[in-house]
């Protein structure tokens, strides 16, 4: 069938179908909206598949734990640890509404449970489950076909269309080689940030340089949307912020928290410790120090006995035993010392060419770092004590580690109820945006005090900016 203008009548369009336009959907659809979703990629989800948790406050799940986390603890832990740099109504809209999501999706049957992601976590708010993320994008679904929402997949929107009034009126998309325009009152960005476009991340983050391959559905993360808005006049806000995490070994998920244990002893190419290396248990803020080392790398540094004291007793960070089990450790060592990504040595110097150190340089390093262990305190950088564990038993182990990123956080510049704003501070009439496109809700550090903030912004933006498009659009339809 020939693809045009009237075949497609909808009140908004969403584009973009993965978590926060699936929400959007959902929300503006359950509001009487006859809403339709586009997507580039041939089927909906996108990394909300992946998802492990979700942060929220005051949910039945935490009040059957004994856990009492209220929403203003929330926004005043965000708030302060972003120093003030966000929109606080963005912020508390989101927080007020997590716990209400949380109790949403229990009644629809997803099963959550509290969980500690790190070591130094306060009570938590983290909820947690083995496939939370495939259950929410099979929910979500159903609702969609529950509610009547069309979806339009490998289909690439191409511009948002205004009217003279700078007002929304349509979408112009390309579906295989046919131009499609689809007639709508309003429109949903949800596109998912510009992650896996390597020209926008050279644009606003030129000093991340990581060479590691981007994930596969983050490649579909092209920044679409965000281009798309600004071509509209919209303003910008937090672009550059990702969401990062590490130090990551890149030898699979056998070894992978081994690698990154809080015992380890971390170097940079100079062959010289930069950290404290318990920043593991909270992996966010140690990609910062790790973008100021030589070529953005560091080595990861651990003997047999800290191998072995993980596979007989497990991790320290709470959550490595679900993605690293240690039954795995050994062979996943071997593999990754075939493939070049791990090195291993009867003495430590012996891991300085491999690195690019100087071997006394490296051997120096090692010393003076268990002279610390024996005195039980890191003149340096102030490590727990708990975790200065000297390395002298033989054979030693190096894994090449880099800063990773996860998305990007932040471009379009909303308000409070997910309208895109202009220069002027002005919203677009008739245009939203949701998720990861949006800013004034992460800073440039993601949070690790709300673990699990960028899916449940997701959610929540995506079900409150269905919302309130639901509300413009009875404004805009004809009196009867």
């Amino acid at each position: 069938m020939e693809i045009s203008e009237q075949n497609y009548k909808d009140d908004v369009i969403i584009i973009g179908a993965g978590g926060s336009g699936l929400s959007a959907a959902v929300s503006a659809a359950s509001h009487g909206a006859k809403v339709r979703a586009i997507d580039k990629r041939k089927s909906a989800g996108g990394t909300m598949n992946m998802l492990a948790g979700l942060v929220a406050a005051d949910s039945p799940t935490q009040k059957r734990a004994g856990i009492n986390i209220t929403a203003d603890d929330l926004f005043l832990k965000h708030m302060r640890y972003s120093q003030w740099t966000l929109n606080p109504r963005i912020v508390r809209t989101w927080l007020d509404r997590s716990g209400k999501t949380i109790r949403w999706l229990e009644e629809k049957g997803v099963k959550f449970q509290m969980f500690s992601m790190f070591t130094d976590e306060p009570p938590t708010s983290w909820h947690w489950g083995l496939r939370i993320g495939a259950d929410i994008v099979k929910l979500l679904l159903q609702e969609c076909q529950n509610l009547g929402v069309e979806f339009s997949f490998e289909t690439r929107a191409k511009r948002i269309l205004l009217d003279k009034s700078d007002k929304v009126v349509g979408v112009a998309a390309k579906t295989g080689d046919k131009d499609v325009k689809f007639k709508v009152k309003a429109v949903i960005i949800a596109t998912g940030g510009y992650g896996g476009n390597r020209e926008m991340m050279a644009k606003y983050r030129p000093d991340y340089l990581n060479p590691l391959p981007t994930s596969g559905i983050e490649l579909s993360h092209t920044g679409d949307g965000i281009q798309m808005a600004f071509e509209t006049g919209a303003d910008n806000e937090g672009l550059g912020n990702l969401l990062m995490c590490g130090p990551c070994f890149v030898g699979g998920f056998g070894a992978f928290h081994l690698a990154i244990e809080p015992s380890t002893v971390w170097v940079n190419k100079n062959g010289r410790r930069f950290i404290a290396e318990d920043l593991a248990c909270s992996p966010f803020e140690a990609p910062n120090a790790m973008l100021r080392q030589p070529e953005q790398v560091c080595f990861s540094i651990f003997d047999e006995a800290i191998k072995q004291q993980v596979i007989e007793h497990g991790y320290i960070r709470p959550d490595a035993a679900f993605i690293s089990p240690p039954d795995k450790i050994e062979g996943a060592l071997e593999d990754n010392i075939k493939k070049g990504n791990l090195q291993t040595s009867s003495s430590v110097a012996g891991f300085a060419d491999w690195i690019g150190a100087k071997p006394a340089t490296l051997k120096d390093t090692i010393e003076k770092y268990n002279q610390f262990c024996d005195a039980g305190h890191d003149a340096d950088f102030a490590k727990k004590p708990e975790y200065l564990k000297a390395l002298r038993n033989p054979p030693f182990y190096a894994a090449k580690c880099f800063p990773w990123h996860l998305g990007s956080i932040g471009g379009i510049k909303i308000n409070e109820h997910m309208e895109v704003l202009n220069k002027n501070q002005q919203p677009i009439k008739g245009l939203y945006a949701v998720g990861s496109d949006t800013g004034g809700w992460s800073a440039s550090t993601y949070n690790r005090y709300l673990a699990g903030a960028g899916a449940s912004f997701a959610i929540n933006s995506g079900l409150i900016g269905g919302e309130n498009v639901a509300e413009y659009l009875k404004t805009q339809r004809a009196p009867t």
